[in-house]
């Protein structure tokens, strides 16, 4: 992350419940912690389903939401950027 200004995030979702994300200029790594989520990319229209244990990484600029399931506990950690500031 060399030359980049950002902050990460971590975010622990509970289920049943819906994530969504438009877009990112970053990428997302999502991690199924318990239970079981659908993950739908809204690009290739792909639906993909992860269990306790899965994980991935959602490319920068791949909108997707994310289904849980009742029970299930799922973790996503990316970078927000922050603006560029001049340097003295």
């Amino acid at each position: 992350f060399e030359g980049v200004r950002s902050d990460m995030y971590v975010c622990v979702h509970g289920g049943p419940s819906h994530i969504a994300r438009q877009s990112s200029q970053t990428e997302v790594w999502l991690c199924q912690i318990e239970g079981e989520a659908h993950l739908y990319s809204q690009i290739d229209d792909e639906r993909l389903r992860l269990t306790s244990g899965d994980s991935l990484i959602v490319p920068a600029e791949t909108p997707f939401s994310m289904e849980l399931g009742r029970g299930a506990i799922a973790l996503t950690v990316g970078l927000t950027r922050l603006p560029e500031v001049e340097r003295p």
